[in-house]
């Protein structure tokens, strides 16, 4: 596979769907509302009809009791953010900066890297909720 170089895209707007490169950039730029972020995927579930579940991204303090989610700006306790999307934590991943640059360079996408990173054999992805470092 040929490695392309990086370069910083446009961001789109939070309409256009672009959870996983907004919450990348927001770790990476640092433009997070909190210092030493953590990039996390998951599944909240549609808050309207069909009410089914869908992959998301969103950003984390270390601590992981505050969160922000740069497609809508909510910055606020994790456990409201948890309860209103009603997202199980057990399937959540978490990503520290390094890791998400890995996870960039390596499957050259903004996410998810659960498929990814659980195909190449390296074992970085937490199948149990856990923080995944570099």
């Amino acid at each position: 596979m040929s490695r392309r170089p990086y370069t910083r895209p446009t961001i789109a707007t939070a309409e256009d769907g672009c959870c996983y490169e907004k919450a990348a950039l927001a770790v990476l730029d640092g433009t997070t509302p909190f210092g030493d972020p953590r990039v996390v995927h998951g599944r909240p579930t549609l808050q309207r009809p069909p009410f089914c579940q869908y992959g998301h991204a969103w950003v984390e303090n270390r601590w992981g009791d505050t969160v922000f989610d740069p497609t809508t700006d909510f910055v606020g306790p994790a456990v409201i953010y948890y309860a209103l999307g009603r997202i199980d934590l057990d399937d959540c991943r978490r990503y520290d900066r390094a890791a998400v640059r890995r996870a960039i360079v390596e499957t050259e996408v903004w996410g998810p890297w659960e498929d990814a990173a659980s195909s190449n054999g390296q074992g970085r992805t937490a199948k149990d909720g856990k923080e995944v470092r570099a």
